[in-house]
């Protein structure tokens, strides 16, 4: 049968261009992206990398942060895994000429964020860091793949059990790997900091060809998205600032606990604004920020730039669910491999320590391409006959901008069973046209069809989960944190923990 390529990757963020770096001189590899190569999350992404690369510091401590973070609902295994290769992950890119910020000794200048219990967050010009990586690993990789970008994938070709190819808006594709890369959902709320492409694709994509998934109730808010400029709507304000002495203060001058984690941040300034103040994030403590923070400086409006104390909310960041994969990347499909934030492989838990996920788009694209490496396999003759396309229908959508609403309200920072199962009572209508495998009219659509179907995953996951942990909060179950608290008790006694990872997969279509 016709074979196009050898690796089809889709999507074009740290994962997918550090496992094309990795393949590319073994493998015909193909990128799919949707938009421009650089239009990613990753590129937009600021504090750094964590890696425990101080003296002192070590990967049992990076473990235990992380799994503590997650709200003792991580895959301690993998955790292991990730912090384990996080050094190795570091010099790799400064080989490829990443060029960290140093101290004038010649070591790595090294940031503190929340939930870390030390410093151990590697940077580029303090807060542009996911630029500086996306533009070294495309040098390295761009005359060495074949790159179709601003082409969409509508529908993973599926033979049996396994992923045997791609169609896109330009046509069929076949391989025998492909990896999804395709990153986050962001873009179902109406205040988040993810960049436009963020509309769930990849996770949509996979639940229709049938692969499980995990985790998707777990979303993370990062509490200090800019509010001050409508020109800049998104821009977050990194959490390395607060790491340097940035302080949270209300409009009523009281000040919040600001290196906590990202959720309790969240929710303490949901509820401050719910109670009718403003939380401004006060940077006059941190000498030179200018110089320090160029880019957020810059993209801070002229009366913010005068005081240094713009207004912050909290906004979608990150998903720490996504398609259950193993350790090696593999989905519950053969052939069919996930990596980066599209990917749930347990280490973030219910709540991701800060900047753990670039590190964790690297190691994860280096374990899926050590295990395509050595399992390789080409694909069969006469294994697939390409169905006649289906005629378009009748579709029915709600407009984005009534989804962002309505899921910042009903299923954002808080939670709770009313609202939960009145957002999936709205869904109803619209469950017949997400669920639809393609092809589509436009992608404007298919875009839109993908965040109702993850949103409607993400509202009966979060109605199911009767506890609060970490990202997912029920204001219905306060309590219940206290009952992983003493998990994390128990592990730091020596216990040895492992999450229990239920999937959605058999979720009412």
């Amino acid at each position: 049968m016709r074979c196009d390529g050898e690796v089809i990757i889709v999507g074009s963020g740290i994962a997918a261009m550090m496992s094309a770096y990795l393949l590319r001189k073994s493998f015909h590899v193909i990128m799919i992206t949707k938009s421009d190569v650089f239009a990613s999350n990753s590129f937009l992404a600021q504090g750094g990398i964590a890696a425990p690369i101080a003296e002192g510091d070590d990967w049992q401590a990076h473990t235990a942060d992380t799994w503590k973070a997650g709200a003792a609902h991580g895959d301690e295994t993998s955790i292991e895994m990730m912090t384990k290769h996080a050094v190795n992950m570091i010099e790799l890119l400064d080989d490829l000429g990443v060029p960290f910020d140093r101290e004038e000794s010649g070591g790595y200048s090294l940031g503190l964020e929340g939930a870390h219990g030390t410093r151990r967050i590697v940077h580029v010009n303090g807060a542009e860091t996911g630029k500086a990586v996306m533009r070294a690993l495309w040098k390295a990789i761009k005359d060495e793949i074949t790159l179709l970008d601003r082409t969409c994938v509508y529908r993973f070709i599926k033979n049996k059990d396994e992923i045997i190819g791609v169609e896109t808006d330009q046509g069929s594709l076949f391989a025998p790997v492909t990896i999804v890369a395709t990153g986050g959902c962001g873009q179902m709320y109406s205040v988040t900091s993810n960049g436009k492409e963020a509309t769930g694709d990849g996770i949509a994509l996979a639940y229709r060809s049938g692969a499980a998934i995990s985790d998707v109730e777990f979303i993370q808010f990062h509490p200090t998205v800019y509010a001050g400029n409508e020109k800049e709507k998104g821009l977050l304000i990194s959490e390395a600032v607060r790491g340097e002495g940035g302080q949270l203060i209300t409009s009523a001058g009281e000040r919040l606990q600001s290196l906590k984690s990202r959720d309790v941040v969240s929710r303490e300034i949901f509820r401050q604004e719910r109670e009718g103040h403003t939380v401004h994030l006060d940077l006059t403590g941190i000498s030179d920020f200018e110089r320090k923070f160029p880019a957020l400086y810059k993209g801070l409006n002229k009366s913010d730039r005068r005081t240094l104390k713009p207004r912050v909310t909290p906004g979608a960041h990150f998903l720490n669910g996504g398609i259950s994969v193993d350790a090696w990347g593999q989905t519950s499909l053969s052939r069919l491999y996930a990596v980066g934030e599209v990917a749930c492989t347990g280490v973030h838990g219910a709540n991701r320590l800060a900047s753990n996920s670039l590190l964790e788009g690297l190691v994860f694209a280096h374990q899926a391409a050590t295990h395509i490496q050595q399992t390789f396999q080409p694909l069969t003759a006469g294994l697939f006959v390409e169905r006649d396309k289906a005629e378009p229908r009748s579709f029915k959508l709600p407009t984005r901008e009534d989804l962002q609403k309505k899921m910042m309200r009903y299923v954002g920072i808080e939670r709770h069973a009313r609202s939960l199962w009145y957002m999936n009572n709205w869904f109803q209508p619209f469950l017949d046209t997400a669920h639809y495998n393609g092809p589509w009219p436009e992608r404007d659509m298919f875009e839109q069809a993908n965040m109702i179907l993850l949103a409607s995953l993400i509202t009966r996951s979060a109605a199911i989960r009767t506890e609060s942990r970490g990202g997912h909060f029920r204001a219905d179950y306060p309590n219940s944190q206290d009952k992983f608290q003493q998990l994390i008790i128990e592990w730091q006694n020596g216990a040895h923990m492992k999450r229990q990872r239920p999937t959605i997969k058999e979720l009412s279509r």
